[in-house]
């Protein structure tokens, strides 16, 4: 017959009592005078040393194209979540995501949750069935070196986002007869350029009034396109004027519309103020085109 204490397996000494480790803090059989036990003693192998925190622990640390993108948002000021995905494929890639790839919706939430936990942006559902808006501080345009950055507007947030959307567009569309998009200078550029310059800004009075677009693309033929997202209409008189004088300082205008209301509404203008001009006597040659299209619903 087998003796139970013949199977008994010996894991510590008699004098031994398990307490816990003044080291480490791990229970271990220790002698009553010991009060660290063999592994942080050195006993029965090497030990690491204890790793040293990191000078930036618990501190936000970015990637290179987490400081692209934040240079975008400083011109753009605002971007659909859905589209941040086309947007990052643009910028440097990081050790998980190659440049020219698109990061997934795991990859893009978490981005942008380390960037909301340092403060550097704000991600919100504004409306139900819209996607989240992705709205830059003042704190991440400071990173970037815009410190006169003003915070979008939940106002205009979703108009920032629609011209992101149509930006982001065009950069992939390479067009027929243009070529490629190789610049893009961005309202919030424009009317700091018209501000150093004197001229005046929306809704300012006593001086010369200048129509700023939502963006202007170059592209590589040379030709500069005043690009517009109109969601709503108007007043006729107003959008006449601002097409004619779009007509006049451009090569081709664009504007893209939500629905056939605003369509209408512009191709009105266009005719209108085309008709001024010729009252005028302006030549043809100094008389742009203009192109009406969708707003796009999302970036391919």
């Amino acid at each position: 017959m087998t003796n139970l204490a013949d199977m008994a397996h010996v894991t510590s000494q008699e004098t031994h009592v398990w307490r816990e480790c003044r080291g480490c803090g791990a229970s271990a059989p220790m002698a009553p005078e010991v009060n660290r036990c063999a592994r942080c003693d050195g006993e029965g192998g090497s030990v690491k040393p204890a790793r040293r925190p990191r000078s930036d622990a618990g501190q936000v640390r970015l990637t290179e194209r987490d400081v692209a993108v934040f240079r975008w948002l400083a011109d753009m000021k605002a971007i659909y979540e859905d589209d941040l995905a086309a947007l990052a494929a643009q910028v440097p890639g990081t050790p998980w995501t190659a440049a020219g790839r698109r990061p997934s919706l795991r990859r893009l939430q978490g981005m942008v949750g380390r960037w909301q936990r340092a403060g550097y942006a704000d991600a919100r559902r504004l409306v139900n069935g819209v996607p989240r808006i992705v709205r830059l501080t003042r704190a991440g345009a400071g990173l970037v070196g815009v410190d006169s950055f003003r915070e979008t507007a939940t106002v205009t947030a979703f108009h920032q986002c629609e011209v992101s959307r149509l930006r982001l567009v065009l950069e992939g569309r390479r067009s027929p007869s243009l070529g490629r998009l190789t610049a893009w200078e961005s309202e919030r550029a424009f009317r700091s350029d018209l501000d150093a310059l004197g001229l005046a800004r929306r809704g300012q009075a006593g001086r010369e009034a200048v129509h700023v677009p939502d963006g202007v693309a170059t592209y590589e033929r040379g030709t500069r396109v005043a690009v517009e997202v109109e969601r709503s209409a108007k007043s006729p008189a107003r959008l006449a004027r601002i097409v004619e004088e779009l007509l006049t300082n451009y090569e081709v205008t664009l504007y893209a519309v939500a629905g056939n209301e605003v369509r209408n509404a512009v191709a009105a203008a266009e005719r209108n103020a085309r008709a001024t001009l010729a009252h005028r006597q302006v030549s043809p040659d100094r008389i742009g085109a203009l192109s009406i299209i969708d707003i796009p619903r999302e970036v391919a």
